[in-house]
């Protein structure tokens, strides 16, 4: 009981319902390498996708300390992407340079309709959606990027209520 307590408090402190939506379509989404990534070969580990644009302030504070995290987790069931909403235009080689340029090597899918971020009707980047163990969103996604030290904190804390067995 207290494990589902730490849980439900960790995911509201960092913004999300506890109670995950229906099920979603399949998430797939193509990578800078030209392979289509389905998300549900995840499943057994949490995901973590942050949602951003080259253009956005927000995600170039954010992405740095998401790779932060992500090195934290290396070696756990915890996969980490960059979703960029960049339009068509935006080339492959210009993301890779966004990203080289901020030391963030997690991988980068694309995703230029915001098509995901439509279906969980969020406007605005950047935006972390969460997927549990089983590939269902952990609540809407969180939108915004203010504090590196809470972002790292909640993040963290809402990767260890997941991951507890």
């Amino acid at each position: 009981m207290k494990r589902v307590l730490v849980l439900t408090a960790a995911l509201i402190v960092f913004g999300v319902n506890p109670h995950p939506p229906q099920k979603r379509a399949p998430l797939k989404l193509p990578s800078l390498d030209g392979r289509t990534v389905d998300l549900a070969q995840y499943r057994g580990q949490v995901v973590v996708l942050s949602f951003g644009a080259t253009w956005c302030p927000p995600c170039r504070e954010e992405l740095p300390v998401l790779q932060k995290v992500a090195d934290q987790y290396r070696g756990r069931p915890v996969a980490f992407f960059w979703v960029s909403i960049d339009d068509p235009d935006v080339s492959t080689e210009q993301l890779r340079q966004f990203v080289s340029r901020l030391g963030v090597r997690i991988p980068v899918l694309r995703d230029p309709e915001a098509s995901l971020l439509q279906e969980f009707k969020t406007d605005g980047v950047p935006a972390l959606l969460i997927l549990d163990r089983n590939g269902d969103p952990v609540g809407p996604p969180h939108v915004g990027f203010a504090d590196p030290e809470s972002y790292r904190n909640e993040l963290t804390k809402t990767l260890e209520a997941l991951l507890k067995p």
